[in-house]
């Protein structure tokens, strides 16, 4: 059972990459907010993203991260860690709620902007 989970939710992602377009993430606000200097926070406040075929990948999700804080995102196969992680560096939109970072919303952050100033650890990074 959790082989079929894990296959499906597989196949949902490659599905929702394969039809993103460039312009619904790449953009940049007319008028970009700065991030402010040093270590920035992250927060989460009911953020749903729901894909194409109308499951939830996020299901109003709350969560905060305080600047210079690591943390491990952990859980099932597609449970949403990935899904979460893809709305900070602008790759994926939420439906609704907020995601901020350094206090700002994602969304009037400059996406080249935003990008140089975070970093990822993907678990196939360590975890091969």
């Amino acid at each position: 059972m959790q082989a079929h989970a894990t296959a499906k939710g597989k196949a949902r992602g490659v599905k929702e990459i394969i039809g993103r377009t460039p312009a619904e993430t790449e953009r940049a606000p007319a008028d970009p907010v700065a991030l402010p200097e040093g270590a920035l926070g992250v927060s989460f406040e009911n953020v749903v993203v729901e894909y194409p075929d109308g499951t939830r990948g996020l299901d109003g999700a709350s969560f905060s991260v305080a600047p210079g804080e690591i943390v491990a995102v952990m859980g099932d196969s597609g449970g949403g860690k990935t899904t979460a992680m893809d709305l900070i560096p602008l790759t994926r939109q939420a439906k609704s709620g907020a995601v901020r970072v350094g206090g700002v919303p994602v969304e009037h952050l400059d996406p080249a902007a935003l990008r140089a100033r975070i970093s990822f650890l993907d678990q196939h990074d360590v975890f091969p």
